[in-house]
Order: C-alpha cells, then sequence, then structure tokens
C-alpha cells in the first residue's frame, strides 16, 4: 500500500496508545492541497494540531513549489514543481516559546534538504537539550542549499546531541564527522541527546586508517 499523508503520525499515536502515554503532536505542512488531505485523516485525533508554517532558520515569508498535492519532494524549491503558493516560514524555536512547549519527545524533519536550516531555526532548544530525539532526512537535494552532513556536526559541537544513522531496526552514532560520510545517499539520520536511554542501544561507529567504518568501544563523555 503507498504511503498516505499522515501515516507517521498515525503509526506513532498508536504505539504510544499502547503503551498509555498521552502525546501532543504538531504536525506542519505548508502546501494548502496537502495540508487539507493531513487533516482530514487525521480529524478523530484531538491530540494533533496541523500548522500551515514551514519550518525554517528565519521567521518570515518564502515560495512553497509542488508538483501535485500530497507530494513526498514539495519544498521551498523551485526544483520541486512549478506550482507555487506563498507560505510563512517559522523557527523552531519561536513557535515553541509562542505555544508555550517545554520538553520535546521528538521531532521529525523531512523537508527536502532544507533539514539543516531546521535545525537551525531551534538552536535555543537544542543547546538547552529540550528535545530528546530528532530525526532528520539527508540526501542529494542537501547540494541545492549547499549544505553537509559535516554542518551538522559542526552545529552541534557546542549542544548536548550525538549524531546517529538509522541502519535498519539499529542506530549507528559517530563520535564525529568522517568525509566519508557526506556521499549525498538517501539516509535518515537522528540527533540523541546527551544522557537519554536511546544511547544504552545503538551502535558506536568509527573510521579506521583505511577510511573503512567498523565498530568501536563506548563513546567519550556518554
Amino acid at each position: 500500500m503507498p504511503n498516505q499523508e499522515g501515516d507517521w503520525t498515525v503509526r506513532a499515536l498508536d504505539l504510544a496508545a499502547r503503551r498509555n502515554i498521552n502525546v501532543s503532536v504538531h504536525a506542519f505542512e505548508p502546501c494548502a492541497g496537502t495540508r487539507a488531505l493531513l487533516m482530514q485523516r487525521l480529524s478523530g485525533h484531538e491530540s494533533v494540531k496541523v500548522n500551515d508554517n514551514a519550518l525554517s532558520s528565519t521567521e518570515g515569508e518564502a515560495s512553497f513549489y509542488s508538483n501535485e498535492i500530497g507530494s513526498g519532494t514539495n519544498s521551498l524549491s523551485e526544483i520541486s514543481g512549478n506550482k507555487r503558493e506563498l507560505v510563512r516560514l517559522a523557527t523552531l524555536d519561536s513557535f515553541l516559546d509562542e505555544r508555550g512547549i517545554g520538553v520535546i519527545g521528538m521531532v521529525k524533519i523531512d523537508t527536502e534538504g532544507f533539514d539543516l536550516d531546521v535545525l537551525r531555526g531551534g538552536e535555543r532548544a537544542l543547546a538547552s537539550g529540550r528535545i530528546e530525539l530528532v530525526q532528520f532526512e539527508y540526501n542529494w537535494r542537501w547540494l541545492l542549499n549547499h549544505v553537509a552532513l559535516r554542518d551538522v556536526f559542526e552545529f552541534i559541537k557546542d549542544k548536548p546531541y550525538r549524531v546517529g544513522k538509522l541502519v535498519g531496526n539499529a542506530i549507528e552514532v559517530y563520535e564525529e564527522w568522517h568525509f566519508e560520510m557526506d556521499r549525498y545517499f538517501e539516509n535518515n539520520y537522528v540527533l540523541i541527546r546527551d544522557g537519554s536511554s536511546l544511547l544504552n542501544i545503538v551502535t558506536y561507529v568509527g573510521f579506521d586508517e583505511s577510511n573503512c567504518a567498523s565498530r568501536i568501544g563506548k563513546l567519550s563523555n556518554v
């Protein structure tokens, strides 16, 4: 069955319900047509709020491009299609402040090459460790914004997080950036806050003198 708008949110709510965990979800969908589909899909879930902002590194307005309603590649880049609409930009920090939201369990980012902008827009929240886990997508579209995974490692250098990659049902965590990582292949990465119980189930990975990735011992200061 093809993916539908809201699949990830519905799955997360189902997992939380099974564990008797109360959660509140804020979803962001700038494309008006896709947002309508998402709101219809999630209409029975009172704990979900669908917002019309596009999260970025700054506030303001920007053009949002799409090729069709519901497309998974709609974005702030004109490469995403010839349908254009003006959308409001918000930063994660400003959104959390306006809503009075404190601790966040997880932030999931999939913005077609603009993921680092979203991270930068949440710099204060990340610096204070208010978010336990951030998942973001990495692929060739990062090249459109002239950014790399190396920039993520630099961004969190003074923040209480580790960079990891989702590999099947496991998480590989890296202590530092290595040039072999920046190949722009489609992958999902995570930032895990220091002290999180998630660090107890990860595999720690490093690179040897031959530039091959291999499992290493416990990271420093975990």
